[in-house]
């Protein structure tokens, strides 16, 4: 349960990162209901192999930011997508950093997040 929240705020943070990327609007609405796709998805595909796992990413990734930023031609649905996945990286490879760093996951969490808001309001 507690790793299933954990998930959802960082599928949230991701696509809230994304659309601040591409300067799209941030709807709170629709960016949870994205994450609890991405939550959804990622305890779905939890037994797959991790091949199968990646090649659907992609799709998952599409309809994550079709629901949080609405429809959108093909090209730039997969240029939303992509920035999703690069924000997954940004904010991934950030908090493995922090975590070294600190040693600490509520530490590395904790500034994690103020960055992401930090961001945000720049």
């Amino acid at each position: 349960m507690r790793a299933d929240l954990l998930e959802l705020a960082l599928d949230a943070l991701m696509i809230a990162l994304a659309l601040r990327l591409g300067s799209r609007r941030i709807r709170l609405a629709r960016v949870l209901a994205g994450a609890v796709l991405g939550t959804a998805a990622t305890a779905a595909l939890g037994g797959l192999p991790k091949a199968v796992q990646a090649a659907l990413w992609l799709p998952v990734a599409l309809a994550m930011m079709r629901i949080a930023d609405g429809p959108a031609p093909v090209w730039l649905a997969l240029r939303r997508a992509a920035l999703l996945l690069c924000a997954a990286g940004l904010l991934g490879g950030t908090l493995l950093a922090l975590l070294g760093a600190t040693g600490s996951p509520a530490a590395a969490y904790g500034i994690g997040l103020a960055a992401v808001i930090a961001m945000g309001c720049a």
